[in-house]
């Protein structure tokens, strides 16, 4: 999450809720049921709502046609690669993207998941209070860290520089 200009400012003030974008460092995706087991980009999240893009290739492949403004989805919003919000979805606008072959779907959280929508809006006021105190390590995913118990560090570094300069 970053900063907003201005043309985000004037965009949310049409808006009934502020949409956040979402960072692809959190591993947030959806998925609806209709379409197989294909993961959808969340575009932005609000309390209100969601932006997905999909993929037109996807759409054929499944042989489905586009949804529609005013159809109501079934979908599954991942927190990670397996905890999931079931929610339903009022689409809202769908607005084709040409030269990524992709549409962005807008749709409104139904009320028949109120419990589902309550934990969108809890996690919602968590990324909110994690966007001024967290940062992002440009060097390091945590997939890139040594694992538990390995010896790494200043005397490691050195040891091996010792040994190289020994070998030499």
């Amino acid at each position: 999450m970053m900063s907003r200009n201005i043309k985000d400012q004037e965009r949310d003030e049409r808006r009934r809720a502020r949409r956040r974008p979402i960072l692809d460092t959190f591993l947030i995706s959806a998925q609806l049921p209709a379409l197989g087991p294909y993961r959808l980009e969340v575009e932005d999240l609000s309390e209100v709502g969601i932006g997905l893009r999909i993929e037109e290739q996807v759409l054929r492949e499944v042989g489905t046609p586009s949804p529609r403004s005013g159809e109501s989805l079934e979908l599954k919003l991942y927190l990670n690669t397996s905890l999931f919000i079931p929610l339903r979805i009022r689409v809202a606008r769908v607005l084709p993207r040409d030269q990524e072959r992709q549409l962005l779907v807008g749709g409104d959280f139904e009320g028949s998941s109120d419990g589902a929508v309550h934990a969108v809006r809890s996690f919602l006021g968590v990324l909110d209070l994690l966007v001024d105190s967290v940062r992002m390590d440009p060097v390091q995913s945590p997939g890139q860290l040594p694992p538990m118990g390995a010896k790494t560090g200043p005397k490691t570094a050195s040891k091996t520089a010792r040994r190289s300069s020994k070998k030499a």
